[in-house]
């Protein structure tokens, strides 16, 4: 699933005061209707959306748009920052296959 940040980049638009999702829509080719639904989630761009979204805001693609996977990952980075210190529990695949595992003290 793709997630997106459409809803603040509109925010953010025309020096901060915003556009509505009908200009939106008109400038990028879907119906206004079709943004509400790509800003809840119901909805999923195609390649061509993205490209012509991004090319709009006049940002690259991935700070749009991006896999749902990537929220959790940044929600993991986060949680290892709240709880310094942690031992991650996987180790490299090529420590395993080296034999340098050798497991806590």
């Amino acid at each position: 699933m793709i997630s997106n940040s459409i809803a603040a980049w509109r925010a953010k638009a025309n020096e901060g005061k915003g556009i509505t999702q009908a200009h939106l829509a008109r400038r990028v080719g879907v119906g206004r209707s079709f943004i509400t639904k790509l800003e809840k989630g119901i909805a999923q761009p195609g390649a061509e959306l993205m490209l012509r979204t991004a090319a709009y805001f006049k940002q690259p693609v991935e700070s749009i748009f991006w896999q749902a996977e990537r929220a959790a990952d940044s929600s993991l980075s986060e949680q290892r920052e709240v709880m310094p210190g942690s031992q991650p529990c996987v180790r490299a695949s090529s420590e395993l296959a080296e034999g340098k595992d050798q497991g806590p003290a």
